[in-house]
């Protein structure tokens, strides 16, 4: 009878679903214990799948700029693709580590795919090698490669994939490190208070602010509601820092505005580095935002007057002149 008992325990564990992820017990264990064949010789692994990409997809080599030249063929003795191709197993294998914590999973994500998005890398780019991968693991896994393996895989790889099309797609101009700190700095009421108020677009405080605030569940963790919301695609829409820093103060977390107010201007300093880095001629001809939402860089045909802003930097290459100019 006990072990009848335990047996049954065990099949109902198997088949319990995690809400956050989609996923049962079973689909995550199948996932984990797969990859722990790529573990056992992740540069193979990895040089076979960008391989593959570069094959399927030739324009995708010229992203990398340190063997965007290199004949296909001369690329796996090639120690800098190696360490790319490390980087990227090791980092799908530390999401797939973290599925028994969603919010560290998701936030993992989220870090991983700021840097990308910087570096101008696609949704589409993303799906192409989502594509390869999928493609791979017949010959990579081999028997194991079951129809369940299959669909928990196709599972799994579906949610990461579009949590990184959700954050390219959106405005991050609040990063993870600041969201970690407001996080760390709320009480639980303060943060559910914050959300509740957020999602109101009006200037003051709106009267059913308390009925709102009791809409915001009490039991997801505060950096996961700060990070819903700022990666939402209708809600703090290039807007961020300046809503969060309203509400803030509104709230009597002056101390939170300031500090936060503060990283603006910090991160304006990266953005400058990252537009004079980059050729002028691939800016775009209209106006384009920066990261941070407070500033533009816009053709000096459009000039900054016509935002009512302040002239903070001039660049000019050859016949083009840009600004960047103060909101």
């Amino acid at each position: 009878m006990a072990l009848f008992r335990g047996l049954f325990d065990f099949f109902l564990n198997d088949n319990k679903l995690d809400e956050k992820l989609g996923l049962t017990e079973k689909q995550k264990k199948l996932v984990q214990n797969t990859w722990a064949i790529v573990r056992k010789d992740e540069v193979s692994v990895g040089v076979a799948l960008l391989l593959a990409f570069f094959k399927q997809y030739p324009e995708s080599q010229k992203e990398f700029k340190s063997f965007k030249d290199v004949p296909l063929d001369e690329l796996p003795k090639n120690k800098r693709f190696q360490a790319h191709c490390i980087n990227i197993v090791t980092t799908l294998g530390k999401v797939i580590e973290q599925m028994h914590d969603p919010e560290l999973m998701e936030a993992s994500l989220i870090n991983f795919t700021e840097k990308h998005k910087v570096r101008g890398q696609t949704p589409e780019q993303f799906e192409n090698l989502k594509q390869v991968i999928l493609g791979a693991f017949p010959s990579l896994f081999g028997k194991q490669y079951t129809s369940e393996v299959q669909e928990a895989w196709k599972k799994t790889l579906d949610l990461i994939f579009s949590r990184i099309y959700q954050v390219i797609r959106g405005t991050i101009d609040v990063n993870l490190s600041e969201l970690v700190y407001l996080a760390a700095q709320l009480s639980p009421v303060e943060c559910r208070r914050l959300i509740a108020a957020l999602h109101y677009t009006t200037y003051d405080l709106p009267s059913s602010l308390a009925e709102a605030e009791r809409k915001v569940d009490e039991e997801i963790p505060c950096l996961r509601l700060l990070l819903h919301w700022n990666n939402s695609p209708e809600e703090g829409r290039g807007k961020t820092h300046a809503a969060i820093v309203h509400r803030l103060r509104q709230l009597n977390r002056n101390d939170l505005a300031d500090w936060l107010g503060k990283t603006t201007f910090k991160q304006l300093g990266k953005d400058l580095d990252n537009a004079i880095t980059l050729s002028f001629d691939e800016l775009a001809e209209e106006e384009m935002e920066t990261s941070t939402s407070a500033f533009h860089i816009a053709n000096y045909t459009q000039s900054c007057a016509k935002h009512d802003q302040n002239i903070l930097y001039k660049m000019q290459n050859s016949h083009k002149i840009y600004l960047i100019c103060k909101v």
